[in-house]
């Protein structure tokens, strides 16, 4: 293969062009990133020189594959140059695992896509986990069945129960592709171990079916042996104290084996069931590296986002991290259904400092992504930019998502556009630190950007434009461009900011809504956003499982909308009612709505059961209907509320008030109200309420 000796001066743009470097690389970023001394032996790896055939039909996926894992053990970095044969495209029918220093190319000198993907295919930059063991893995001796909580274990040494511990985390590993790569794989809890039957009861029920032999495939065809389920232990650090959110310093009951510069995962055994439901998804996870050892403190290059809690088994384990690859200018589409709905066309986990860069995912032989199609899940720093993705093959739960970020700490999406998925983007399992910016989503069936109430805290959604059509999910009673929370995962998402953005409804046939809060969604801060033809522009409302009526716990705390314009909402502007679901609390609590802007709606502020509730600034004009909702802000049943400085114009009268005891009413200026009542309407219940000074203009 040859070697780019690069010289550190001007001269690397010329060598780059020599060699057929494609016109559009970032080249002061490649240098930034691989050159460590004045020449950089660089192997400059391509089609050819692996023996590809980049024919459209011949399955590549096992000699790249190969090719990188050498270059990987060997400590090389690579850059691979992967044009297909001219007017075909790769084909891939197993994982593709880029590893560290590794960056893959491919050619962009046609607008056809490059790979084609079998059912197995996919692409990933993944690394792993410290586990135990790392050879002679125990396995499963009979099937365990998708939706069940028990592991029946193999009859050898290896795999008896009696090996496993109670609290124990565990990584389950089934079906596997060419290459080794699980297909079927998920991490969960040891509750009980029963040694007489040689079982293991899992906290979450398991996401696939696991055979203990699967029929011959892929697997055994190129590996030479059966296709086995297996388990493994993580190897891992108890820690001996809570953290302290937004502190770096965690304590640990052993550093022994650890060492400055190596990237830890951060987690507790805490579910969303401990909030509330019945939902069985980690909420606290994230990833930092070890700057510091001091004793049995260990210190992280970053304040952690949760607080993780020892009653909740905290601890900490090594990763085999991936960093600095990258994949670019992949345009990719499947010739057949993907086989899993974690078959992620693009998959970055278990590294830092990695990217996604120019990669298309689309349906262009009529069968699209099936799980996401750029998946971000436990790692540090990672990026997704400039890519897209259209038309996904099924939409469901866990089917069909754009973009999304399970786990992530401080990763990035920018410049990305989502078209028709169930989800455009959505940010699962704790997720922290991270950003979603310069967003394009069209068509989303249930919800546009979703932070999914697992805990996900401290992010920020900045720069979208969102167009909703006319198409909703099966499973959905109406569509959100903006959620924050879900009803079914019960954690909530706070400390988040959403902000510069644009929604636009045209879907007149099902119930939409523009920003859509949820218990217990917490500290959220919306601004500088524009909501279209939305049915309704704010929603915060009680949640809605049937299992937990009027639960008093789920509140949704602390939140501030700001600097907002909501135009032609058909149904309301704001829908804030904390007893819409049955509940008979103020689960609506320390809510400011400053400088919202309402036009032409049909109804403006809908406000019932709440606490503390601030209304400042605030303007509607040339309202929709001033006859069947004749008042701009309705409230019933608010303690501590406050309207004050806002402009209020057209509408039969200005304000309904009931049981609202000390409510201030003051500052206001109410302009050509059509009724020759009061422009305050003090219905009852409203002791110690201050109506005035306001000022009505005829």
């Amino acid at each position: 293969m040859p070697i780019i000796e690069v010289p550190f001066n001007g001269y690397f743009q010329s060598k780059f062009d020599t060699l057929g470097f494609p016109f559009n690389i970032d080249l002061p970023e490649f240098v930034a990133n691989f050159f460590k001394e004045p020449f950089l032996a660089l192997p400059f790896i391509t089609r050819q020189d692996i023996g590809l055939a980049g024919d459209g039909v011949t399955d590549d996926s096992f000699l790249l594959n190969r090719k990188m894992r050498e270059l990987w053990d060997d400590g090389l970095s690579a850059v691979f140059w992967l044009d297909p044969q001219e007017g075909k495209s790769f084909y891939f029918n197993a994982s593709v695992d880029v590893r560290s220093n590794q960056w893959v190319i491919f050619s962009s000198r046609s607008e056809k896509n490059n790979i084609t993907f079998g059912p197995n295919g996919r692409m990933r930059i993944f690394g792993g986990l410290d586990e135990d063991p790392d050879e002679n893995l125990p396995k499963l001796g009979a099937t365990s069945t998708e939706g069940s909580t028990t592991l029946f274990m193999g009859p050898e040494p290896e795999s008896n129960a009696s090996l496993f511990q109670v609290g124990q985390r565990i990584i389950i590993r089934g079906k596997t592709d060419a290459n080794g790569v699980a297909l079927q794989k998920e991490d969960n809890v040891v509750t009980a171990i029963n040694t007489s039957l040689n079982t293991l009861t899992v906290l979450n029920p398991l996401e696939f079916t696991y055979l203990p032999v699967y029929p011959p495939g892929d697997f055994e065809a190129k590996q030479g042996i059966p296709d086995r389920s297996f388990v493994t232990r993580l190897i891992s650090y108890d820690l001996t104290a809570n953290t302290t959110v937004g502190s770096p310093i965690i304590s640990l009951v052993s550093t022994t084996g650890l060492a400055v510069g190596d990237w830890m995962y951060l987690f507790d055994e805490g579910v969303a069931k401990n909030v509330g439901g019945t939902s069985g998804n980690f909420i606290r996870q994230e990833v930092g590296r070890i700057i510091a050892i001091n004793g049995l403190n260990v210190t992280l290059n970053h304040g952690v986002y949760h607080q993780y809690l020892t009653s909740k088994t905290a601890r900490v384990t090594r990763l085999d991290a991936v960093g600095n690859a990258r994949i670019t200018n992949a345009r990719v589409s499947w010739n057949t259904p993907s086989s899993e709905r974690d078959n992620h066309a693009f998959f970055v986990g278990y590294a830092y400092d990695s990217m996604i860069d120019n990669c298309h995912v689309s349906d262009e032989a009529g069968f699209g992504n099936i799980g996401s199609c750029f998946r971000l899940d436990i790692g540090y720093n990672n990026k997704i930019q400039n890519c897209s993705g259209r038309n996904p093959y099924l939409i469901g739960p866990g089917l069909g998502y754009g973009v999304s970020m399970y786990g992530s700490t401080s990763c990035i999406s920018d410049n990305c556009h989502m078209d028709g998925m169930r989800h455009g983007f959505i940010l699962f399992k704790g997720t922290a630190g991270c950003l979603v910016t310069n967003t394009t989503i069209v068509n989303s069936t249930i919800s546009d950007i979703d932070l999914h109430g697992a805990n996900e805290v401290y992010n920020t959604i900045r720069g979208f434009k969102i167009v909703a059509g006319p198409t909703i999910s099966v499973d959905a009673n109406d569509k959100s461009a903006i959620k924050l929370g879900n009803e079914f995962h019960l954690a909530g998402a706070s400390h988040n900011i959403i902000e510069n953005g644009e929604i636009d409804f045209f879907d007149t046939t099902h119930d939409t809504n523009g920003i859509d809060i949820l218990p217990t969604s917490n500290y959220n801060i919306v601004k500088n956003v524009v909501i279209k033809n939305a049915s309704t522009g704010i929603l915060i409302i009680d949640q809605d499982d049937d299992a937990l009526p009027g639960d008093a716990n789920l509140k949704a705390e602390f939140n501030k909308i700001e600097n907002v314009d909501i135009y032609n909402a058909s149904d309301r502007a704001m829908r804030l009612r904390g007893n819409a679901n049955g509940s008979t609390t103020r689960i609506i609590k320390d809510l400011e709505l400053i400088n919202i802007k309402m036009y032409g709606c049909t109804r403006h502020i809908d406000l019932v059961q709440a606490e503390n509730v601030l209304i400042k600034d605030c303007q509607v004009t040339r309202p929709g209907d001033t006859t069947t909702y004749p008042f701009c802000v309705d409230a019933t049943n608010v303690l501590g509320l406050r309207i004050s400085q806002n402009y209020f114009e057209k509408t039969q009268r200005a304000v309904r008030i009931q049981d609202c005891p000390s409510a201030r009413i003051i500052d206001n200026t109410f302009v050509d109200l059509i009724s020759v009542s009061s422009a305050i309407n003090d219905v009852s219940g409203n002791t110690g309420a201050t109506l005035t000074p306001n000022t009505d203009i005829p």
